[in-house]
């Protein structure tokens, strides 16, 4: 038995499968990127089961956000790590721009907040 192929018109895809699934996700995950950043803006630092609750969303859909941020430069990983629930040692999310660079500068961040603003 002889199969005929027709060559005459090649089928041309616009996009392969990962590509439409990626374009089908990717409002959804500039959203929970947003999330994710909008809550350390709000809450500061945090690890990622903290920013699951304060997005409300599922910690396995923060991780993969946490990720893409710290790739894109936008947050960074603090020099010292946080607990979660189950006890073990976990990295505590900051904003890049917002996060002290140096003991000094923490110093003078946590100095500023504690300081007693008088009413005027």
């Amino acid at each position: 038995m002889q199969t005929l192929f027709d060559f005459s018109k090649p089928k041309v895809q616009s996009l392969t499968p990962s590509a439409e699934a990626f374009e089908k996700v990717k409002p959804s995950k500039n959203a929970l990127q947003r999330k994710v950043l909008d809550s350390l803006a709000d809450f500061g630092p945090q690890t990622t089961e903290h920013l699951a609750a304060t997005t409300g969303c599922d910690e396995r859909t923060i991780q993969p956000r946490t990720t893409e941020l710290k790739q894109a430069g936008k947050i960074l990983a603090g020099e010292k790590r946080g607990t979660n629930s189950r006890g073990s040692s976990v990295t505590v999310w900051h904003l890049a721009e917002t996060k002290p660079k140096t003991d000094a500068d923490f110093k003078a961040i946590l100095d500023d907040y504690l300081t007693p603003r008088m009413c005027q």
